[in-house]
């Protein structure tokens, strides 16, 4: 029944003296429309004390007077989740509306039964899923709704807690998923539209508090829906910087993202640095007007406003049913392996020779170049550049093409027919393979046995097998061989991974990579030879995560759609999430898409008990502008190559030191060994089987067994 509040005023009780409850009781206190009567908990000397921070209100430890007076029109639950249900049943049968912070409750049988009393006693009943009220939040919705980003096909939630909850709430909040990812499942639900069709999840425990309370602190949660979208959620029970709370979600047509604002404008520049302010300290600053509007519409809802709730039954029903899923696939999981862990064998640890390697010409490296496309361009300026090199040979399968690579590289054209003339030749060094990913496998064969140093763009070969058979060839004739993975000689990944692998600093926790095309290499005679998408792009990723975690991870989860027809027909994916378990704890999530429409998005970040650690995109041009439209910054750059100029230069810097080492006396670590390539692409397969399967597929000790993990299907 709605009451009839023109000029009446609804008088509250809070139960609950916990954050949210001093939250909820301040908003009462602030609502034209609404008194705050008292507050109620177990504690009546706490009640009392939170009570004692506004004006005419009483703390007790007992609701029993306000629920038989007619005086209280409305219950505001606070309460840890497992009193809920008691709670709200108690309220309605007494007549008095509902407002409930999330979850209802854990179990979905028991929320219906609380709807159903609500509905039998006519009276509201709203459950608290407030980032729904969020400006920022709704925003995006709007935009969704009206087609600005196209066809939703990516959506990543970053919620980070700050400060952690206090160490008894952790026997009581439930698991991780049902407590924290809550939010994030009824807000992929939400912005999407539409029911997720499998759930994926897995968390780790570093805080003592949560370790002794047996939950995890530390998670990630991954959903496809019908229509092919993903939602990645990562979550973590503490951040040293502020409340951490982000949107990312990726269309057909563009990108629309939720960051956090600092708590002051102010930035300070000095030699150090540019520093800016933390973020909002909690949620009850970050979620301030997302809470008053919840409240507005829960009022609204009692006074018979609104008639349709933003957050119905079946969004209380489903998020609990979902987080359960959540719940149980991590419950199922295999542990962690103990002790020191590696992916190989110890036969697959191979020498990568460089100390039995001598150039014929002492202090010049001859170099035959095998592919001429556009990488194999930007190889041989890399190449020319060097003053230690001097390319002798290039060959590909295309004569003008070839016959203007000599000409410009002034160097002698080979037909692929005739390749062996090089491989013969004493003053050729080594070989640089720049050709598509299908013929590297064979050249690389025939290079090792003319005994000649190669460096090869990843992959070694599109198969575990033969990339173990390429390492063994090199090992057999005593050749080094280098795998291209660039991102190690770049120079922002490599200044993020020296801060990371320094003794002093804490363990990465959450590691987050982000590698999106520009839609450049979506054309059919790109894809039929270029390896398919988890050798090809996805390898650099499973290679980055190994490099900056410094551990091999033992299991992998995989998930893939295909939105761009030209892919789709090919049998391949166009957008793929990989989720990397470590034996450390460390959870890495990687989102790898062939089609970002907005520029070449490569960004990492890593997450540890001390802060984050972000590499973010290179911007065309450093310009800002801003106008009546709003504030506009240059895209990404377009494509790899303009992105890795550097990097590229630097790796074949690093591959000509390397083989001049022995000669010159000098000792210069790798940046990549042969294991390093094998890794990559034992990863890759068993990516590529658990995409297949649908389940995670175990790296202990090589991907030949699956494990029994959940992995809910609806």
């Amino acid at each position: 029944t709605a009451r009839n509040m023109e000029s009446a005023t609804s008088n509250i009780v809070c139960i609950g003296y916990g954050r949210i409850g001093m939250v909820h009781a301040a908003n009462v206190v602030k609502h034209p429309r609404l008194k705050l009567v008292a507050i109620v908990g177990r504690n009546k000397a706490k009640a009392s004390e939170a009570a004692k921070k506004f004006t005419g209100v009483v703390g007790d430890d007992s609701l029993d007077a306000y629920l038989t007076s007619d005086k209280i029109h409305g219950i505001i639950i606070a309460s840890p989740t497992p009193t809920h249900v008691a709670y709200i049943k108690l309220a309605l049968a007494h007549g008095k509306h509902v407002f409930v912070d999330k979850p209802v409750a854990f179990d979905p049988l028991e929320i219906a039964s609380c709807y159903a009393a609500a509905r039998e006693s006519n009276r509201a009943l709203l459950c608290g899923y407030q980032r729904r009220f969020d400006p920022d939040f709704q925003q995006v919705k709007v935009a969704v709704g009206q087609g600005q980003i196209g066809e939703p096909q990516l959506l990543l939630l970053t919620a980070r807690d700050h400060p952690p909850p206090p160490d008894h709430f952790f026997a009581s909040g439930g698991s991780f998923f049902q407590d924290v990812s809550s939010h994030d499942v009824d807000t992929a639900r939400w912005l999407l539209g539409e029911e997720p069709e499998l759930i994926y999840a897995t968390g780790s425990s570093f805080l003592p508090a949560t370790k002794a309370a047996g939950v995890d602190d530390t998670a990630v949660v991954v959903m496809k829906f019908p229509s092919g979208a993903i939602c990645v959620i990562n979550n973590s029970r503490r951040t040293t910087y502020g409340y951490d709370i982000r949107c990312e979600l990726i269309g057909s047509k563009g990108m629309l993202q939720i960051t956090n604002a600092p708590r002051s404008s102010v930035v300070f520049s000095s030699g150090d640095g540019i520093r800016r302010d933390l973020y909002p300290h909690s949620f009850p600053e970050r979620f301030a007007v997302a809470y008053s509007s919840e409240l507005d519409h829960w009022v609204d809802m009692l006074e018979g406003k609104v008639t349709k709730p933003r957050v119905a039954e079946t969004d209380s029903v489903l998020t609990a049913q979902y987080t359960i899923n959540a719940t149980q696939s991590r419950q199922s999981q295999s542990p962690a392996p103990a002790g020191a862990f590696s992916m190989l064998s110890a036969k697959d640890i191979t020498s990568a020779c460089y100390q039995e390697f001598t150039p014929r010409i002492s202090g010049t490296v001859g170099v035959c170049m095998v592919g001429v496309g556009r990488m194999g361009r930007v190889r041989a300026q890399a190449v020319q550049q060097n003053p230690n090199t001097k390319i002798l040979y290039a060959a590909d399968i295309h004569a003008p093409s070839v016959e203007s690579f000599a000409a410009d590289f002034k160097c002698k054209g080979l037909s692929m027919e005739h390749i062996k003339e090089a491989f013969a030749d004493p003053l050729v060094d080594a070989v640089v393979i720049a050709v598509s990913s299908p013929s590297h496998f064979e050249v690389i064969m025939l290079a090792v046995e003319a005994g000649k140093a190669v460096f090869c763009e990843k992959p070694l070969a599109l198969s575990t097998d033969d990339t173990r058979k390429c390492l063994s060839a090199a090992q057999e004739h005593k050749v080094p061989i280098y795998t291209g993975f660039q991102r190690r000689c770049d120079p922002s990944f490599a200044h993020l991974a020296n801060i990371l692998h320094h003794e002093s600093s804490p363990k990465i926790e959450l590691l987050h990579i982000t590698s999106r095309d520009a839609a450049t290499h979506n054309s059919a005679s790109y894809l039929a030879s270029s390896g398919g998408f988890f050798f090809d792009s996805l390898i650099h990723d499973f290679d980055e995560a190994r490099w900056i975690l410094k551990e091999d991870p033992f299991e992998v989860f995989c998930v893939g759609s295909a939105f761009i027809p030209e892919i789709k027909g090919a049998g391949d994916v166009d957008l793929v999430v990989v989720i990397l378990r470590f034996p450390s704890g460390a959870i890495c999530h990687i989102d790898n898409h062939r089609r970002a429409v907005y520029g070449y998005d490569q960004r990492i970040e890593a997450h540890t008990a001390s802060g984050a650690y972000k590499v973010e995109n290179e911007p065309t041009t450093l310009l800002n502008w801003e106008t009546n439209d709003g504030h506009s910054t240059a895209t990404p750059v377009f494509n790899g190559l303009l992105r890795y100029e550097r990097a590229y230069r630097n790796e074949i810097d690093h591959f000509i030191s390397l083989l001049l080492s022995n000669s010159s006396g000098g000792r210069v670590v790798p940046s990549v060994v042969p294991a390093d390539a094998l890794c990559g692409a034992v990863i890759a397969e068993a990516a590529q089987l658990s995409l297949r399967l649908g389940k995670p597929v175990s790296l202990v000790p090589l991907p030949s067994s699956t494990t029994t993990t959940t992995t809910t299907h609806f």
